[in-house]
């Protein structure tokens, strides 16, 4: 069946005063919703998984006064609206709303303690990659060689976007497992801090290492992968 995406009709509505949130684990029967998260994962083609958001009490009232079995579920950031549709008779998705509005909005689970100075201060960007670079010198030691200096690449929050391909994470055609540090997944707040170690002696130029550091929001050493 054709698939109607459209922007809901609850954000075409206006404004109401004094709105009652209702959040999602209470709007729902089970059965339906349950019903509702197998259809959106045929939609998406994969295992489709609630996210915790609240909608307003007049919107769902106003929603079921025609479709009383009208459930919502939020997926991916959008809002489904499953129902028993009026042209097959099938309990179906009816649409699909990926702007939030006065009637809906997704509850963002809360922060993780920070450390201060933050990452988006200079002097803590210099605290996590000096933590970053003792971690990795204290793992790699190398009696062959001479530490010359380090130079660091790039700072960034919750995902790794490799400056080098570590030859041990290629998988298949130079395929690499992306947002994983020494088998570690990097979550929504970690810190990323990428370098390169320089090696001597020069013969004529000094020899790189490349590492990277996955630091918690406290920067916390969770992991260290280095490549030569």
């Amino acid at each position: 069946m054709k698939k109607i995406i459209v922007i809901s009709i609850l954000l075409l509505i206006s404004s109401i005063a004094n709105a009652e949130w209702i959040s999602s684990d209470s709007i729902n029967d089970p059965a339906k919703e349950k019903l509702c998260l197998s259809l959106i994962s045929k939609e998406i083609s994969k295992k489709a998984k609630a996210e915790p958001f609240e909608m307003d009490s007049h919107a769902i009232e106003m929603m079921r006064g025609h479709h009383p079995e009208q459930t919502f579920v939020v997926v991916h950031g959008s809002l489904y609206d499953c129902m028993l549709m009026d042209g097959t008779g099938k309990f179906d998705i009816a649409s699909i709303t990926n702007v939030e509005g006065w009637s809906w909005h997704r509850i963002e689970p809360p922060k993780p303690k920070q450390h201060e100075p933050s990452i988006e201060t200079s002097e803590g960007r210099d605290i996590a990659w000096y933590l970053c670079k003792d971690a990795y010198r204290h793992k790699f030691e190398n009696e062959n060689m001479e530490y010359d200096h380090s130079f660091m690449d790039i700072i960034s929050v919750g995902s790794f976007d490799e400056v080098f391909v570590p030859k041990n994470k290629r998988k298949g055609k130079g395929k690499t497992k992306h947002n994983f540090i020494a088998g570690k997944k990097v979550e929504k707040y970690d810190v990323v801090v990428q370098g390169k170690a320089f090696y001597g002696p020069a013969n004529p130029d000094l020899t790189a290492v490349h590492f990277a550091c996955l630091l918690s929001p406290m920067f916390e050493v969770k992991a260290i992968q280095y490549e030569w």
